[in-house]
């Protein structure tokens, strides 16, 4: 049987799918993608030729022959050639004006990569035919044919602008809105001109066209004006997106793809026109010029004006089915199923050019265009199958679906229809395969089976079985257990987001109860292993070590339900009571392991030794010699030509991985993630210390695991001790958890505090590599005694302040730290990582750089941790490895200070007499200090200002930082203290010098012990980063916004961090308490007002609407106690229940 001609129109293959314009019966001027771009370039040039050729030398007649054509016949000609090369070449490409290119292409209509060619093509062909009529015509002045402004260059520019919007507009509304006749296209364009070039040509020559006039001027080498006639058709071009949005076409297109790893829609047109959207207008109506809504606005591309619309077929039966379910219950809403069918088989919509490249039968074809309405142009074929789907094994990529059910079925709407009629149903698809007929019988599944309607939380990372949306996007199958979110624990572990879990802790992992399984074996701070694949490398497994939050920084794993009656996700515990996992221990055939269980009962985990188990005899304090064990002989390593220094310090140096939960960034810390080197200050039975550079362990709240370079181990250290003003922190560890091996060789470095180092003086600077090879060089101290000068960073942290470093003649140690010795090994400083912030312009960088900081003041915080007894002051106790120990504290002069050159103090008005007693007092220095400013709630603010000059201490003369905290100490070493512990300060201000009693203020190591999180914020006490910027609010200390969470209710109303909290609905809140005993009255969904201060000390009053549901209050509190930071709810909805 043949088809008639007018049914048959090759001319039309793919146009809507394409996402273009129809050709031929349905003319546009937008380029046919269809057509080899060599050939659409050298039509634009043709195009191009002959419209200049005959407009051009219809002026040119004109002007020769006595006014023969007349201006009118000049217009109608421009008119009539446009009109006849659009129907001649419209098939192929019909711009024949660069405006036109551009605009089109910022339509989203033509591809910008191709508007170079375009433009290109049509300027030499407007050059090439004013060269051919200069060449035929005997051109004279008189006979001009290109452009002038007759009048002024203003007024020719306004009225290039006007008739070319004039001409984009009509062009646009008449040849792509699908609503328009395409037929008289060419005709509607052709008029068009005609009109303009009758109004404009006296004034400005109706040029429309920078290819229309630059051609003349090239040729004729006149540039008069020129730049009129570029840009002023080029903004008439482009504002027709912005003004005449409606008049777009909304032509069909696949759905469009957002990322490869996120949600993307498929088995569905959409709508796309070139409306300009911007983001966050997605889900507002589309309307028709009747007002009446056809679609939803979903996405647009960032490069153009396009934007996509999903049609509303569907909305509209899945509103029916609400609507009938909502008529059927009268005293409450319940849930209504929308039956969803799948086969879990994606198709696309090919043209029937590209389905008879397939394979398709000609008589297949016939059979397909004679049962579809004239306008289909394609047919659907399968693209990809879900593995174990009810497709799988059955359909192919490349498969051309004919019919479903007996039906010939070329659309979306059609195929998801009778999938979603037959949920549960078998459907018998007829298919070709590269020619071939093919029969199946599929099942349709239900959707809403393979929709994941439940998740667990664990620490921070969302599972849940992979969905079909997922499994579509990566070729899983369906309900394998997905991360969606990796959290803290496998975050920590290197799990990354979209991995499929396959084992874990030994154990085959199939779907996500036998994932809760073996979680509830598992105990606190045990270390298991984890074999997962990714969609990026899916035929490997990777293995990595999951190590088990010790600390309760994330409430207790839960399973969250979604319930359709609510609308809500219902938590319940994930774990039954008693489980291992709340336990400090896994019990493997009696035997406590860390963590991790064994297919035949081995310890395949460091075992745990109690505190005051007997050990191995060991030497603690003896000359250290590295050894290794192999096959049970124990040898002593190669140093090969290492330094004395080298091989006596490498036994103390340990490798630190620091790991920050994102539940406990406080302090304004502005990393997860810390690499480090530390040295080992005291190893005995009880108890290990080691010193580390606080851009390496910056608040307590921390996970640190250690790796010693004398023996092969990794265990985990707690912080002991933060030193409020220096750039050190101790970190405690437990010696049993070496072994008896491990215990032996591992050696505490010998600190050397006196003398302190001279300029000149040799150094051996060695350090560890991440494999934890010493590297060490020697090198000489260039500057004992450099003070830092820190700047505060956007987001306030730690800094150091009133610090005097030690500078080497060498950048070798520029990237990492370590530690100073002398010749015999014996610590003078470490080798310290200092976190800053370089600005640049209004942008900001985190940089570090490395400095020798003195071991004097960690030797003396050593001392008193180690001695029960002696003077000093001791804080509250702390548990370390099981043992209580009274932790020190530390009294410092809150004032941040900086040195000033005796020469620049002279020119302050300091006298002879001081300049002359602290040079005495300091011969090599020569400076003064001067105080920069007092924190904010320090018992030296509104004493000191900025500026003084600080002379002396107690009648003693003060040249650098430590004689400020040698006299500090000296507070503390008396039994009473002398005047409340204050200080008498020799000071020099504005030309006078007085004398001024400053208090001191008394610091613990601890750090931040107290987080609250409200409504999605964190909020702590202000901490001295932020006490550094000398303000505080009037209304007392207030909470500080340290962070805040995404999605959350202050994410939602901009409570943002970096400010305080002072007051909830008008009552004062000026510390953590106090906010507490406020919000606790505040209930589920209440709006509360909030008054809040900038660090800049601007107020702003917001509300907020509070949700307990999804985030109730909680606080994590340090607990000296059990040396565990321990995680309490504070009020919330009572949703999660017990399993």
């Amino acid at each position: 049987m043949e088809l008639p001609s007018d049914i048959i129109d090759e001319s039309n293959v793919s146009a809507v799918e394409k996402g273009d314009v129809v050709f031929s019966s349905n003319l546009a001027l937008s380029s046919n993608p269809l057509i080899d771009l060599t050939q659409r370039v050298l039509a634009e040039f043709i195009g191009m030729y002959i419209i200049m050729f005959a407009g051009s030398g219809s002026i040119v007649v004109n002007k020769l022959y006595g006014g023969t054509i007349t201006f009118p016949g000049i217009c109608l000609t421009w008119g009539l050639i446009v009109m006849a090369m659009i129907y001649s070449l419209g098939h192929v490409s019909a711009h024949f004006n660069p405006v036109v290119t551009i605009a089109f292409a910022l339509l989203g209509l033509f591809p910008f990569k191709e508007v170079f060619f375009y433009i290109v093509s049509q300027i030499l062909g407007a050059t090439l035919a004013s060269g051919t009529v200069v060449l035929i015509i005997d051109i004279n002045p008189k006979a001009f044919f290109g452009t002038r402004p007759s009048g002024s260059i203003m007024q020719s520019f306004v009225v290039e602008i006007i008739i070319t919007f004039i001409m984009m507009f009509i062009v646009s509304g008449a040849t792509n809105d699908h609503r328009a006749n395409k037929k008289y296209g060419g005709i509607v364009v052709g008029m068009t001109i005609t009109l303009n070039v009758l109004v404009a040509g006296p004034i400005s020559g109706g040029s429309m066209n920078p290819a229309r006039s630059l051609g003349p001027a090239i040729v004729l080498h006149s540039y008069k004006g020129i730049w009129v006639y570029i840009f002023g058709p080029l903004i008439g071009a482009i504002a027709v997106p912005d003004a005449a949005p409606a008049s777009y076409a909304l032509v069909p297109r696949d759905a469009p793809h957002y990322k490869k790893d996120g949600y993307n829609d498929f088995n569905t047109f959409y709508m796309q026109a070139a409306s300009g959207t911007k983001g966050g207008s997605s889900g507002s109506p589309v309307v028709d010029w009747q007002g009446r809504a056809v679609a939803l606005n979903a996405g647009s591309k960032s490069s153009s004006a396009s934007a996509f619309f999903l049609p509303l077929e569907r909305v509209v039966r899945a509103l029916n089915f609400l609507q009938k379910g909502k008529d059927s219950f009268q005293d409450k809403w319940e849930a209504v199923t929308i039956p969803r069918g799948t086969l879990q088989t994606t198709f696309i919509h090919k043209g029937f050019d590209e389905t008879r490249r397939l394979g398709l039968q000609s008589q297949t074809e016939q059979l397909v265009r004679l049962a579809s309405p004239l306008s289909e142009t394609g047919m659907l074929v399968v693209d990809s199958v879900v593995p174990s789907g009810p497709a799988h094994k059955k359909l192919e990529p490349g498969d051309v679906l004919i019919r479903m059910n007996n039906e010939v079925t070329t659309q979306f709407l059609k195929m998801e229809t009778l999938l979603d009629n037959s949920v549960d149903q078998n459907v018998d698809l007829e298919l070709e395969r590269g020619g071939k007929p093919l029969t199946v019988k599929l099942t349709v599944e239900d959707l809403h089976s393979i929709t994941p309607n439940y998740f667990l939380e664990i620490s921070g990372a969302v599972i849940h079985p992979l969905s079909y949306q997922q499994a579509r996007n990566f070729r899983f199958q369906c309900g394998l257990v997905y991360v969606s979110e990796p959290g803290y624990m496998f975050f920590r572990a290197g799990v990354p987001k979209h991995a499929i879990i396959k084992k874990f802790a030994g154990e085959e992992i199939l779907n996500l109860q036998d994932f809760i399984n073996v979680v509830s074996k598992l105990c606190k701070g045990g270390r298991v292993p984890l074999e997962y694949i990714s969609y990026t490398d899916r035929h490997r497994r990777k293995s990595v070590l999951v190590t088990v939050d010790r600390h309760e920084w994330y409430a207790s794993p839960q399973i969250y339900t979604r319930d359709d009656n609510s609308g809500l996700w219902i938590g319940n515990q994930a774990l039954p009571h008693g489980c291992n996992f709340l336990s400090c221990g896994t019990k493997v055939n009696g035997v406590l392991v860390n963590g991790v269980k064994t297919e035949d009962g081995s310890d395949t985990g460091v075992k745990k030794r109690r505190v005051g188990e007997e050990l191995s005899d060991y030497n603690l304090n003896e000359e250290p010699i590295i050894e290794s064990q192999e096959d049970g002989i124990i040898t002593t390593a190669d140093f090969g030509n290492a330094s004395v220094s080298e091989r006596v310090i490498e036994p103390t140096l340990v490798m630190f991985e620091v790991y920050v939960p994102s539940s406990c960034m406080l302090d304004g810390v502005h990393s997860q993630h810390f690499f480090g080197t530390g040295v080992i200050i005291h190893h005995s039975e009880n108890m290990g210390l080691v010193a580390v550079d606080k851009n390496t362990v910056a608040i307590s709240a921390s996970d640190i695991m250690l790796s010693f370079a004398a023996f092969p181990v990794e265990i985990p250290g707690e912080v002991v001790f933060l030193h409020p003003v220096h750039n050190y922190a101790l970190v405690a560890y437990d010696p049993s958890a070496l072994g008896p091996t491990g215990a032996s060789v591992v050696q505490a470095a010998q600190l050397l505090p006196e003398p302190a180092l001279r300029r000149g003086e040799s150094v051996y600077l060695v350090g560890l590599s991440r494999s934890l090879q010493a590297t060490s060089r020697k090198s000489v101290v260039t500057n004992p005694c450099a003070a830092l000068n820190i700047s505060s960073a956007d987001s306030p942290r730690y800094r150091a302040t009133n610090m005097e470093v030690i500078e080497l003649d060498t950048d070798f140690g520029s990237s990492f730290s370590g530690v100073l010795t002398d010749e015999q090994g014996r610590v003078k400083a470490i080798w310290s990582s200092f976190s800053t912030q370089v600005k640049y312009g209004s942008s900001s960088e985190d940089h570090q750089f490395v400095r020798g900081v003195p071991i004097y003041t960690i030797s003396q915080i050593l001392e008193k941790i180690i001695t029960t007894g002696g003077k000093g002051q001791k804080g509250p106790c702390l548990l370390i490895n099981g043992i209580k120990r009274p932790m020190p504290l530390v009294r410092i002069l809150e004032v941040e200070l900086y040195p000033t050159l005796l020469s620049k103090a002279r020119s302050f008005g300091l006298s002879d007499d001081w300049i002359q007693e602290l040079v005495k007092k300091d011969p090599v220095r020569r400076q003064v200090l001067r105080v920069k400013g007092c924190l904010a709630g320090s018992k030296a603010e509104n004493l000191l200002t900025q500026g003084d000059m600080l002379l002396a201490v107690n009648k003693k003369a003060v040249t650098c930082f430590r004689d400020i905290e040698d006299a500090c100490q000296e507070l503390d070493l008396l039994d009473d203290e002398v005047e409340g512990g204050r200080l008498l300060l020799t000071v020099f201000r504005q030309g006078c010098e007085m004398e001024i009693l400053v208090g001191t203020d008394v610091r613990d190591g601890n750090g931040t012990t107290r987080v609250i999180n409200w409504c999605g914020c964190f909020l702590q006490d202000p901490h001295p980063a932020v006490r550094a910027l000398g303000f505080l609010p009037d209304e007392g200390h207030g909470v500080y916004v340290t962070r805040w969470s995404h999605g959350s209710p202050v994410h939602r109303y901009g409570l943002y961090a970096l400010q305080w909290i002072v007051e909830v609905n008008g009552k004062p809140t000026p510390d953590l308490e106090a906010f507490v005993n406020v919000t606790k009255e505040i209930e589920n969904g209440e709006f509360v007002r909030v008054k809040t201060v900038y660090l800049n000390g601007k107020p702003r009053v917001l509300t907020l609407k509070q949700d307990l549901h999804y985030w109730p209050t909680w606080e994590l509190r340090f607990n000296p106690e059990t040396a565990m930071w321990q995680r309490n709810t504070i009020k919330a909805l009572q949703t999660i229940k017990d399993v």
